[in-house]
């Protein structure tokens, strides 16, 4: 029987950022807190209202109407904002897991 060991190494980094890095950091983080809390509202009427739930790929798709009608959005990357809602599948797979 052959067993391979692998080392993995990391890295930590200390930030500075700037007072207007940090400023856009928190503006952005509550944009995302923002889509997270939405999304989630999203599917729990969804279900009340279906009996059914709704696919992340659905809401990925609303992603382009968010930005049309929330111009702040605009300055952040979809994918971003993709991670922001699969972060939020998870937690509800972990969530009905348990």
């Amino acid at each position: 029987m052959l067993y391979i060991t692998m080392m993995v190494k990391t890295y930590k980094y200390k930030l500075y950022p700037t007072e207007a890095q940090t400023k856009c950091l928190e503006k952005t983080f509550g944009l995302c807190r923002f889509l997270y809390n939405s999304a989630l509202e999203e599917r729990i009427a969804y279900y009340k209202k279906y009996n059914k739930g709704i696919s992340c790929f659905d809401q990925y798709n609303y992603l382009p109407e968010i930005k049309a009608l929330f111009p702040e959005y605009n300055n952040i990357h979809s994918q971003v904002l993709q991670s922001t809602l699969s972060v939020l599948i998870h937690h509800i797979k972990d969530f009905f897991d348990e």
